[in-house]
């Protein structure tokens, strides 16, 4: 019998799955939390607001940026956001060539 509150997370699995098991449990059990993604296509008019409410009815938004050309001062057309990982996945299949603004804009994973 196991004492589960004495052995570390790693011996109470060594201790509990044969060592293939184990090596497929652990690749299982590894998943990736956030994702981030890299928008292209977008209206030069294109707010973080307008991000903003695109995507957060796809889940939390960790974080958004608007990506400018700093020796030319100007919006490139592109923004990078972050945001948990299914729910990325879950926004990028849906919006990916959207017409959104008036161009249909472009959504992958970085």
């Amino acid at each position: 019998m196991l004492v589960v509150d004495s052995l570390p997370p790693l011996q109470l699995l060594r201790n509990t799955f044969s060592v293939p098991t184990l090596l497929i449990f652990i690749v299982v059990v590894q998943k990736r939390v956030a994702m981030r993604i890299f928008v292209t296509n977008l209206n030069i008019r294109t707010t973080a607001n307008h991000l903003m409410a695109l995507f957060v009815r796809y889940g939390e938004v960790k974080s958004l940026k608007i990506i400018r050309d700093m020796d030319l001062k100007r919006f490139t057309g592109a923004a990078l956001i972050e945001m948990e990982y299914n729910n990325g996945m879950m926004a990028i299949s849906e919006l990916n060539n959207l017409n959104f603004m008036n161009h249909y804009i472009e959504l992958e994973e970085v």
